[in-house]
């Protein structure tokens, strides 16, 4: 009786070890599609995505469209929403979402989306330095100052940091 029983665990751990990895080389088949379709349009790659499920990659183009400036600022805007919608709590939408924003002018929605990336992480010192950027473009001084006070105190050789400093403190005695 024991014997059998071992017989059953053995086997069953044995298909569930072989399921999962099933399912891990299906998984990177899908991702290997999706990589190789790069250069579809941003709507052909979140559709494919959204009939997967998986938006790591996704994220990875966005972040590599936005340094690299493979698409402008609709098609970036686009993909952003998209990925928020499959991932709400990704930083790196967010985040270029409201530099997108801060590109054409619209401070406000910058501001708000760059709010809602330090909502899922309040220390990216990136995101706070833009957020000090779009506070010194609105005219807010005093919170732009805050806000480099603390990217400072989270790390004080941060790269930009002392020019958006000397560029607010430019303003200030104006």
């Amino acid at each position: 009786m024991k014997n059998s029983v071992l017989k059953i665990c053995i086997s069953a751990l044995l298909v569930i070890t072989a399921l999962y990895y099933g399912s891990v080389i299906v998984q990177d088949s899908k991702v290997a599609r999706i990589n190789r379709n790069l250069n579809q349009s941003p709507k052909e790659i979140t559709e494919v995505f959204n009939k997967y499920r998986y938006y790591p990659p996704l994220e990875q183009l966005l972040v590599k469209s936005y340094k690299e400036s493979i698409f402008g600022c609709a098609e970036l805007q686009s993909l952003s929403r998209d990925i928020i919608k499959l991932n709400p709590r990704s930083i790196q939408a967010h985040f270029i979402l409201s530099a997108c924003y801060d590109s054409t002018g619209e401070l406000i929605l910058a501001r708000k989306y760059i709010n809602q990336a330090l909502e899922f992480d309040p220390n990216n010192t990136s995101v706070l330095l833009n957020l000090a950027i779009v506070q010194l473009k609105l005219g807010e001084l005093d919170s732009s100052q805050k806000t480099l006070d603390k990217v400072s105190e989270i790390n004080p050789s941060m790269q930009n940091l002392s020019f958006i400093q000397s560029e607010l403190n430019s303003l200030k005695t104006q």
